[in-house]
């Protein structure tokens, strides 16, 4: 079994840069430093789409442990309002999801 946290975000007009250098080199280790979270990864959409249009440019997946994954969520949000969210995020864009593997890996 696996579970991911997938967040969708935006940088503010014209701070693109700044955020992309906050979620990697703060935002991340940051989230992966509370308990229950395993591993983090960021993603930028490419310019091959089988769909064109796209509501994100940027993804962030999270592993989370899967013995307990409302008691690594309410970690989560017991330790945001201790983590440097910087001023570069459009937080009113965010958009998360967690999903729960219901199939092996296929190779």
């Amino acid at each position: 079994m696996s579970t991911k946290m997938l967040v969708y975000i935006r940088p503010l007009e014209g701070k693109e840069n700044e955020f992309n250098d906050w979620y990697n080199n703060t935002h991340l280790q940051e989230v992966v430093a509370i308990d229950g979270f395993i591993s983090a990864q960021r993603y930028e959409l490419t310019a091959a789409q089988q769909m064109p249009e796209q509501e994100y440019k940027y993804l962030a997946l999270y592993e989370l442990e899967d013995e307990n994954v409302a008691a690594t969520i309410e970690n989560l949000l017991a330790a945001s309002g201790t983590m440097d969210m910087g001023s570069s995020a459009d937080l009113g864009s965010a958009k998360v999801s967690i999903f729960t593997s219901i199939t092996e890996v296929v190779a």
